[in-house]
């Protein structure tokens, strides 16, 4: 695919990478005319991370619902409706419900705000858009009966529930100086988090954990992003699970918010090897 200076062909570029994907957005063929070069390596490594077909390799583990619902939030984190209809969309062909995509955008709430919710609902509304022209529609409209995606079967409920909000020392302080404010926002984070579990859910607290953990990655709280990991853990998760959760965020808010995730992930693995402290004398 490279011309004869060694720099790659943007016609034959986006042959493949409509080949790969199933579908381009226009701004793709604005950038392969310019800067070819990167379009190639963007294609490469959000190919990768999105298990795109021709890209995706066989020991990764992550499914591929669960990227793309990281994926979603995340774009619309930043209003990027335009670009999360068509991941939608993806996620709509594997069965997956609309209440499944709000309740991934409740996941991310209380680290992007309430808002994030609302933005997804409108993706939502531009991937039922007829004339919304990037990603195809499943035969029959958005599907409204869920297809388990793998982490829904797998991911383990520890016997203790995530913590709730309120319970932190810094909502401890607002709950002694504006009660109602702290109570409030604890019970929207806790609705958020899944905690506690209810069986009428259908992402329980091991899953919400895990799509909140790039999310922190991207506002940098290295120390949310831990928090997080440590519950993903206890939930059964892998460490090569939370690096992929981890690897979406690469796709949505950079490098920089994957290199908090894995400065997160060693920082748990640090705690985890260190040895329990003896009790003082």
């Amino acid at each position: 695919m490279q011309d004869k200076d060694g720099h790659m062909d943007p016609a034959a570029l986006m042959r493949r990478y409509l080949a790969d994907r199933g579908d381009v957005y226009d701004e793709l063929y604005v950038m392969a005319a310019s800067i070819p070069d990167t379009v190639h390596l963007i294609h490469e490594m959000a190919g990768y991370v999105l298990v795109n077909r021709n890209i995706a390799k066989p020991d990764q583990v992550l499914s591929g619902q669960l990227r793309e619902l990281i994926a979603t939030c995340l774009l619309a984190s930043k209003d990027e409706r335009h670009f999360a209809a068509s991941h939608i969309r993806r996620l709509y062909r594997w069965g997956i419900t609309d209440r499944a995509i709000l309740e991934a955008a409740e996941c991310v709430a209380p680290i992007f705000g309430h808002s994030t919710i609302l933005h997804v609902a409108g993706s939502i509304a531009l991937a039922n858009d007829p004339s919304y022209r990037f990603g195809a529609m499943p035969e029959g409209g958005a599907p409204t009966t869920i297809t388990p995606f793998p982490e829904m079967e797998t991911a383990e409920e520890p016997a203790a529930a995530p913590q709730s909000l309120i319970d932190e020392a810094e909502w401890q302080y607002a709950l002694s100086v504006d009660p109602e404010y702290a109570r409030r926002v604890a019970a929207l984070a806790d609705q958020c988090s899944g905690s506690p579990p209810r069986a009428d859910r259908l992402l329980n607290p091991a899953i919400r954990a895990l799509i909140a953990v790039p999310a922190a990655c991207a506002r940098g709280l290295q120390g949310l992003a831990a928090q997080h990991i440590r519950y993903a853990y206890a939930c059964g998760f892998s460490e090569r699970q939370i690096m992929e959760a981890v690897s979406v965020a690469t796709n949505m808010t950079g490098a920089a918010s994957a290199t908090i995730g894995l400065r997160a992930m060693m920082q748990v693995r640090d705690q985890m090897a260190a040895p329990a402290m003896s009790p003082a004398r």
